[in-house]
């Protein structure tokens, strides 16, 4: 048994039992293949019908849905804005993790990574700059939102309304196709 796997594996589930399913965050992760959304803290508004398998650091693949969702976040000047997530797995029992390369493909700029260069990390686009919080991990901070939010707030598209390839954009990541990114 891999005690490393195992105190990771139990860090992942500690950090889902604190979430109070009001508040919650999305952290970044470089390493997931696909984006994932706890259902519990971002509001699904379309299942595509089509799912991926993924693997963990312990057991069998699961099987994930994937779809689309929204959240609410707070953009730079503290105004409320409702987060559209394309594409992304839909899940009620894991931590949210946020692929930067599938947020990039979609025409955000993304700098999760502190550093002397950027000491405040952000995802912006067109203009509206979302922080990213800094705690043991970098995270937008979201909170489910309400059926007056989800019709009345201004929008942030996250990601493309287009089936994710990790693989192709990597392949070749100047020259992805983002032409279907939505701009509500």
């Amino acid at each position: 048994v891999d005690m490393l796997q195992i105190d990771v594996l139990e860090s992942m589930i500690r950090f889902v039992d604190k979430l109070s399913g009001v508040e919650s965050q999305a952290l970044t992760d470089s390493g997931c293949q696909h984006g994932i959304a706890n259902t519990l803290h971002w509001r699904v508004t379309k299942d595509s019908g089509r799912s991926f398998s993924a693997k963990g650091f312990v057991g069998e693949p699961l099987t994930i849905s994937i779809g689309n969702c929204a959240a609410v976040a707070k953009d730079a000047r503290g105004n409320d804005i409702l987060v559209l997530w394309n594409n992304v797995g839909l899940v009620s029992n894991m931590s949210t993790l946020m692929d930067p390369y599938q947020v990039m493909a979609a025409g955000c700029e993304i700098e999760s990574v502190v550093s002397k260069r950027t000491p405040s990390p952000f995802i912006q686009k067109d203009g509206v700059v979302l922080p990213l919080s800094i705690g043991k991990n970098v995270s937008l901070d979201v909170r489910y939102p309400t059926n007056g939010e989800l019709k009345n707030l201004p929008r942030f598209t996250l990601t493309a309304d287009q089936p994710w390839d990790r693989a192709a954009y990597m392949a070749n990541p100047h020259s992805v196709d983002i032409s279907s990114v939505r701009y509500d």
